[in-house]
């Protein structure tokens, strides 16, 4: 048997590692999605089936579109720092490069970081 994690390409910079969102992502996720930082990313803050269907979407959007988010991870601690990954979702006119930092990882260049090998990926 196979798992979304399975549709999902490994990419690698200098101090990340973008990777299939997991379970173990989940917190990290939530805390985001559903504080006040989150009123900058479109309709947030959100509540718990907010976040849980964002999270959700995400993964499934690999299976649909071949596309989605990754998880970008510290790669000497596996800590989610950001999520960032193009979407292409019917309810928007273009494929959308997005990404949204946890409160830890913001100011030190992890979403720019990430963003480019999301850019090189798409444009293989």
């Amino acid at each position: 048997m196979t798992s979304v994690a399975d549709h999902i390409p490994v990419l690698e910079t200098e101090r990340l590692r973008l990777r299939a969102q997991t379970r173990a992502d989940w917190p990290a996720y939530e805390a985001l999605v559903k504080s006040e930082r989150a009123k900058y990313m479109g309709n947030g803050p959100k509540d718990d089936v907010g976040a849980w269907s964002a999270f959700a979407s995400e993964l499934a959007s690999w299976l649909l579109d071949d596309m989605g988010y990754w998880t970008a991870a510290l790669k000497d601690s596996d800590e989610a720092v950001a999520f960032v990954g193009v979407m292409k979702p019917s309810i928007y006119p273009e494929v959308e490069l997005g990404w949204m930092t946890t409160a830890d990882g913001e100011g030190k260049g992890f979403a720019f970081e990430a963003a480019n090998a999301v850019l090189d990926w798409a444009f293989l």
